[in-house]
């Protein structure tokens, strides 16, 4: 029984919670084949150290690897008081998880870290909020398909033999990556598949396969987007709302033609988008009408823009934006769907 255990003793925790609440959660450190039904797991009890940090990230992709889609840690590790430095470098990692706890058998509140830390964490929380929507839908979407949250480079690049021994990084949904720092002192190995990647904070384009390496401030967490990526957002806010996201914010890095599915309660929504040599056209349709704010990242200021709606497709409306800072910045009226055509 030493194996199975977990198994059943999860599913009764799973089930009376549900029977209670309506719906089943654990948050429980052992596992066994089938635990899955059962999210959602987490790490144990590793040591405030470096090393355990490394660690925690192999065995948090292990755990995908084996059928776990839900999978968190404690940040900060949880034996023994960590440093500031590496409090902030697991908080960045750890917020970069389906889920997200600070935990530990001495303090973990990240004012406890001094002014610069908390104000770094609190950066990385507040950016979590606003890519709920698309962590919801990378939630929604293993549910269904089992594909973890936080996915080895194996899943999502196989047939890149360079992929098998990058313990450390990880894609975060379909477009983000994350290579956490493992060092102290900020410096840090990266690979990047085959493909093009822009960096998060800076735009600046990368293709692969290449590897980085980097000297990276304690404030920024090395994060890429892969080119073509349609990511959805909400504004940033304290917490996550109960009523629906509105407006959805949707980060656009074009690059070829890409598509995504955007997984919710109601129902799916799916975006498209083709760039061409002299236009780029974007089309989405959904189950909800709502406000849809559209960033476009790393293009020029198109010359003309058309919308055309789903429920009035005689009708095409020119429409203004504006142009900050590299990033096109469009708002659209309430729609279910609609095609948009940027000309350059």
């Amino acid at each position: 029984m030493h194996n199975v255990y977990p198994l059943l003793y999860n599913r009764a925790v799973f089930e009376v919670t549900q029977e209670e609440k309506g719906y089943g959660v654990v948050w429980g450190r052992s596992a066994f084949a089938g635990s899955q039904q059962y999210p959602l797991v987490w790490s144990g009890d590793p040591a405030a150290d470096f090393q355990s940090l490394a660690s925690t990230i192999r065995g948090g992709l292990s755990a995908g690897m084996s059928g776990l889609p839900f999978w968190s840690n404690d940040i900060g590790g949880y034996r023994g008081m960590p440093s500031a430095e590496l409090y902030v470098r697991w908080a960045q990692f750890g917020l970069f998880c389906s889920h997200s706890r600070m935990h530990g058998d001495s303090r973990r509140e990240p004012w406890h870290f001094g002014e610069e830390a908390m104000s770094i964490v609190r950066k990385y929380a507040l950016l979590k909020y606003e890519l709920f929507p698309y962590i919801y839908s990378t939630a929604f979407e293993a549910g269904l398909k089992g594909l973890p949250v936080i996915r080895a480079l194996p899943l999502g690049f196989p047939d890149d033999p360079n992929v098998f021994d990058k313990d450390f990084e990880y894609m975060f949904g379909p477009w983000l990556l994350v290579a956490p720092v493992i060092e102290a002192g900020g410096k840090q190995a990266v690979y990047l598949p085959e493909g093009t990647w822009f960096d998060y904070w800076t735009g600046e384009e990368s293709v692969g396969p290449k590897n980085l390496k980097l000297h990276v401030p304690l404030d920024m967490l090395p994060l890429y987007v892969l080119g073509g990526a349609i990511i959805p957002r909400m504004q940033r806010a304290w917490r996550i709302p109960e009523e629906r996201v509105d407006p959805l914010i949707i980060e656009v890095w074009p690059h070829g033609q890409s598509s995504y599915n955007l997984y919710e309660d109601e129902g799916v929504t799916e975006f498209r988008c083709d760039q061409g040599k002299n236009e780029i056209a974007f089309e989405w349709s959904g189950p909800l009408p709502r406000r849809i704010v559209l960033h476009f990242r790393g293009i020029g200021k198109p010359k003309k823009i058309s919308l055309v709606r789903s429920e009035e497709p005689a009708k095409t409306q020119e429409l203004e934006g504006m142009d900050l800072e590299k990033k096109y910045v469009l708002a659209i009226p309430e729609t279910a769907g609609a095609h948009l055509l940027l000309g350059f």
